[in-house]
Formats: structure tokens, sequence, C-alpha cells
């Protein structure tokens, strides 16, 4: 759990903070590592087959940081042959940081998770995620799909009020364009 996000969704039930405290970034990510360590002198020998880096928005700060995680998970447990990591992010930062989803897929994160959610303009504004609107969606997957990953979801979510059946159908649709 990344608990970092550029801004709250007014959806969201998770333990998130926000952009003014994302210089708090590192001291979380160095208690997140440590507390990793810990659980590997507690637990003993332990084989990882794969984990989900969730969030907030855990591609909300600097790719380093992420793969110092990777490091240290894999410094503290063995790992299985099969072994896969997912990582999630928004259209926004999948379209305007292309070198960041890039170091992802270096890092060896297998598959990439896209917060879409819904493509109704006034419920993206709604449940505050206009800055992640259409615009963002086709770039993002470009990126995506240009860094090497092979495994690819999107995010999306339904019966909000206000949200009509033909709302939810655009974005089915919509989805389905992007081909994830």
């Amino acid at each position: 759990h990344i608990p970092f996000c550029e801004t709250r969704c007014f959806f969201c039930e998770y333990t998130v903070v926000g952009k003014s405290e994302l210089e708090r970034t590192r001291d979380y990510m160095t208690a997140l590592n440590r507390e990793t360590e810990m659980y590997a002198e507690l637990l003993g020998p332990r084989t990882l087959h794969g984990w989900d880096i969730g969030g907030g928005t855990p591609s909300y700060p600097p790719a380093e940081f992420i793969a110092e995680h990777i490091g240290v998970v894999k410094q503290n447990f063995a790992v299985s042959p099969d072994f896969a990591i997912s990582i999630e992010t928004t259209p926004r930062i999948a379209s305007l940081e292309p070198d960041k989803i890039q170091a992802y897929r270096q890092m060896g994160i297998e598959r990439i998770s896209m917060g879409v959610q819904v493509t109704q303009p006034d419920l993206l504004k709604a449940l505050g995620r206009d800055s992640n609107g259409l615009e963002h969606h086709y770039r993002a997957t470009e990126h995506i799909r240009a860094a090497g990953f092979r495994k690819f979801n999107l995010d999306l979510m339904y019966g909000f009020a206000d949200q009509s059946a033909d709302s939810w159908r655009a974005t089915l649709e919509h989805a389905i364009r992007l081909d994830p």
C-alpha cells in the first residue's frame, strides 16, 4: 500500500495522503522497507509468488522508490520462478510520464493496472477524477504498450448516483477500444 495520491478521489476509502505531503514519501518508503525486513525476520524463509503494489496511487512517487522496495523484497524473500509484480497507475501519470512507465517494466513489473473508473465527464468531476479524463487514455495506453507490458488491465467502476445505463455502456465501449 503506497498511500500517496495527486488528489483524493471522492469515492476512495483507502488511507491516502495528498500532494502536499509527497515530501514524506521517502520517510514512508524507508519505513515500509524496514517493515519488510522485519516481516522476513519474523516469518523466516518464505517464497513469494508475486504481489500487487497498490495505493493510493503507487505510481505517483518517484519510480526509484518502487525499485528500491522491489530490491528489498527480493533481498529478504525467495521468489518463485513465476514471480510477478503488478502496479497501479492513473491515466494522467501513464500519459504524462512515459519514462516512469518504462522504468516499471525494466524493474521487472509485469502487469500494470490503470484506473479509468468512468468516462462520463460530469461524473469524473463529481468523483474528483476529472484530471484523469479521456484525453489521457489513448496516450497512456500507447506508453504502456511501448514499455512492453503484455499484462494490462483497466479498473472500471459502476453504480454511482447519476450514472446511467448509457453512461456505463459508454465506459465499457471505451474500455474495449483501449484494448487492454
